[in-house]
């Protein structure tokens, strides 16, 4: 592969992987790094689309570093580009990180609603870490209104998502949830809590 590209695509690449890399290994740190000079190096070469596709990738590692506003900012200057409206993959694994902003914002309706169209996009794709991250929203979101038995089923789902595609350190992250589950009921959300009107996808 490597002959068919110039040196500059060939370091882009090399960049992109190590990004990866890092990534499996959990070194969110570090993988945020190697995105952020990936999509430099992207923007350099006036690639739009691999730019908004590395953009969506670096705002990941943002978000699980938490900061959120720096992958608000990432988003926001690089949009997908218009050749990828028949783009199922590029443009689910873009609208999964804009609904984990949403989850932020509190919208959680609308990021339910995003995951649930992601995970409907990828039906009998091999896209396994991205449909664990679209569980992951739901079961967030689930939990942010109070119903908190559906959003362990989906956070359960999307831990084992996350295993079967060899993401150990995701499933970790979520499994957190269940740890801090064991304080007294009284202290956790309730059914009286208000609730926004979810459809339950599949689990």
């Amino acid at each position: 592969m490597f002959d068919a590209l110039g040196s500059d695509d060939q370091m882009l690449l090399a960049k992109t992987n190590l990004a990866i890399t890092y990534a499996s290994m959990g070194d969110d740190e570090a993988s945020a790094q190697a995105k952020t000079n990936a999509l430099a190096d992207a923007v350099r070469l006036g690639n739009d689309s691999l730019a908004a596709s590395i953009a969506a990738q670096l705002a990941r590692s943002l978000l699980d570093l938490g900061r959120t506003q720096e992958a608000r900012d990432v988003m926001a200057t690089h949009q997908p580009p218009e050749k990828w409206r028949d783009n199922i993959v590029e443009t689910a694994q873009y609208q999964i990180i804009h609904a984990r902003l949403l989850l932020d914002d509190q919208d959680f309706t609308t990021a339910a609603d995003l995951a649930q169209a992601v995970i409907s996009s990828l039906d009998g794709l091999q896209l396994t870490n991205v449909v664990a991250e679209a569980y992951g929203v739901l079961s967030d979101a689930a939990l942010g209104t109070g119903q908190v038995g559906l959003g362990e089923r989906y956070r359960g789902k999307a831990m084992g998502l996350y295993l079967a595609a060899g993401s150990p350190h995701s499933a970790e992250a979520l499994a957190a949830h269940f740890l801090e589950s064991t304080t007294p009921a009284s202290t956790r959300p309730t059914d009286q809590q208000p609730r926004q009107n979810m459809k339950p996808a599949d689990v």
